[in-house]
């Protein structure tokens, strides 16, 4: 639910959430999506960044969950961290080991099986490449989830774009065009250009006739004069930038000098 990675996640804090700043909600308030409160994590791959994300109500519900999970399961021990070790817990003062941790993310996904619209297996292990998809980018940066939600249809619209743009830059350019050459340009992978087979079949139509590319005109003499005349204003500009920082200068050290002469002739 937030993307964030798996060391991340291991050392959250034992209370991790904070609150929005004008933004109290009532209790029994009905969860309806929106961003309730900060998620605090240690950093770990970024300096600079402030440590915080918007979270939903479902994330507050799972962290208080296990609050609640250590306290009856370890009654004795004042935990320093949200997730601790099952069979070693040393008080409460390491993390969960990342190893115990895999090994439960699998057996997710052994239990589930969940799949994408293509039949690939879509892992619990994996889901930290989602922090980089532009729908978590939109969450993280404040866009009220049902906004994102509605934001799926221009993304394949986009994408549509970019690659058709890619085929036809890489033909003006005399590149060779092909599935591999328009994916590198697009910055996509093989797998999308493949299901928009309208622009698949393009690429292919002009896989093998590469283009002539374009070589820009020569510059002419009219071209020279216009770029000396430019460089001369832009030097006629300099030189009048100088005199005047001169001027002004002379100006504020005579201001001093007025401002000290009247401070001599003030009576105390």
């Amino acid at each position: 639910m937030t993307g964030r990675r798996a060391s991340e996640i291991l050392t959250l804090d034992h209370d991790p959430i904070e609150a929005i700043p004008g933004a109290e909600r009532p209790p029994g308030a009905v969860d309806d999506g929106t961003f309730v409160a900060k998620l605090r994590y240690q950093q770990t791959k970024v300096d600079g960044v402030v440590p915080t994300i918007l979270v939903e109500q479902a994330v507050v519900n799972v962290i208080r969950e296990q609050q609640q999970w250590l306290t009856d399961t370890f009654p004795g021990v004042d935990s320093k961290y949200l997730f601790i070790g099952v069979k070693h817990q040393f008080r409460g003062r390491e993390p969960r080991p990342y190893a115990t941790y895999r090994a439960s993310l699998a057996q997710l996904d052994r239990i589930h099986g969940l799949t994408d619209f293509a039949g690939q297996p879509l892992k619990f292990t994996q889901t930290h490449r989602l922090r980089h998809t532009r729908a978590t980018e939109l969450l993280n940066d404040g866009v009220p989830f049902h906004v994102v939600q509605l934001s799926g249809t221009p993304r394949s619209e986009d994408t549509r774009k970019r690659i058709d743009a890619a085929r036809r830059t890489l033909k003006k350019a005399g590149q060779p065009v092909n599935i591999n050459a328009v994916a590198a340009k697009a910055g996509v992978s093989r797998a999308t250009i493949y299901r928009h087979p309208d622009l698949a079949d393009r690429i292919r139509a002009q896989r093998n006739t590469p283009s002539t590319p374009v070589t820009p005109p020569a510059p002419t003499s009219t071209d020279d004069s216009v770029i000396h005349a430019l460089r001369r204003t832009i030097r006629d500009k300099d030189e009048q930038i100088h005199r005047l920082r001169a001027e002004l200068q002379a100006q504020d050290r005579a201001l001093a000098a007025a401002h000290a002469e009247i401070e001599r002739l003030t009576p105390p």
